[in-house]
């Protein structure tokens, strides 16, 4: 902080290239997933998991 600083909000500025305008964040197609994909990202992540275990 400079000491010229008499005001200060506390805004968080995102510069994203306006994706999140166009796509309503990083997350938003999340809930368009079904059950299905679900479990195959889990089942993904269970053996990447897995791997890395075993290979410790």
């Amino acid at each position: 902080m400079a000491d010229g600083c008499e005001y200060l909000t506390g805004q968080t500025i995102a510069i994203d290239g306006a994706q999140y305008l166009t796509g309503g964040g990083t997350f938003s197609n999340l809930s368009k997933l079904s059950e299905d994909d679900w479990e195959q990202m889990r089942n993904m992540i269970r053996s990447s998991n897995n791997k890395d275990k075993a290979d410790r």
